[in-house]
């Protein structure tokens, strides 16, 4: 015989469930009620709180150091590849990098997606 109870099968819930079981859109929604709420009101204490470290008389070098890195400010090449970005001026000759510089369209090569051929 199942060691799952009848009250299990019929309702989803064992004796140990505190509540209802949400829906997906359920929990979608509670998550982007989060997300909001994280965005709207605890990023800007954040960030008040860094910028009041940052110009005071006894900074955190560390903090400072942190928030780069959150900001994906100091990333090297690699790290960037790896993380399947790709920067569309690495495709790109010299003689490409000046002709984006003065006309401000980027290559032919590149627009009918023959990057990477040079």
């Amino acid at each position: 015989m199942s060691k799952i109870s009848s009250q299990t099968v019929e309702t989803g819930r064992n004796g140990t469930t505190r509540d209802r079981i949400f829906s997906d859109s359920e929990v979608r929604a509670m998550v982007n009620s989060y997300r909001d709420y994280v965005l709207q009101v605890l990023v800007p204490l954040a960030l008040r709180v860094i910028e009041r470290n940052l110009k005071s008389r006894r900074t955190n070098p560390l903090l400072a150091i942190e928030v780069l890195k959150g900001a994906q400010v100091h990333l090297t090449k690699p790290e960037h590849a790896s993380e399947g970005r790709r920067d569309r001026f690495t495709e790109m000759t010299d003689d490409e990098l000046n002709e984006f510089i003065d006309t401000g369209k980027e290559p032919q090569r590149l627009q009918d997606g023959s990057a990477g051929r040079r």
